[in-house]
């Protein structure tokens, strides 16, 4: 029952849950051994921290989202650049095969 107990004060300061973030588990610590100013003071800087590192993941969200679209467009220039060859080649081949068919014609009509 002691042991019980025990690992219920754990749980609840968020030692033993590993979802519970480590800034809120260390506030609930403090919190328990120092009195509510204190436990407000570390509320508001464990808030702090996580408004600064959600910021930094938006400005980095926003920097990743413009480096895929120019990696995007460059990918969408090289496949169109492709695509023009292609077809340049193609009107190449059949102009060859026209050749060789009037070629193939002439040398069957030659005596």
């Amino acid at each position: 029952a002691d042991d019980d107990m025990r690992r219920r004060e754990q749980a609840k300061l968020g030692e033993e849950d590993p979802l519970v973030d480590p800034l809120v588990a260390a506030a609930l610590r403090v919190g328990a051994v120092a009195g509510p100013a204190t436990m407000k003071a570390v509320e508001q800087a464990a808030r702090s921290a996580a408004e600064k590192v959600a910021e930094q993941a938006a400005e980095s969200a926003v920097e990743l989202t413009a480096a895929v679209h120019g990696v995007e467009q460059r990918v969408e220039r090289q496949i169109g650049a492709l695509s023009s060859g292609m077809a340049e080649q193609q009107q190449q081949l059949d102009r060859v095969g026209e050749q060789l068919g009037a070629l193939g014609s002439r040398l069957e009509l030659a005596p």
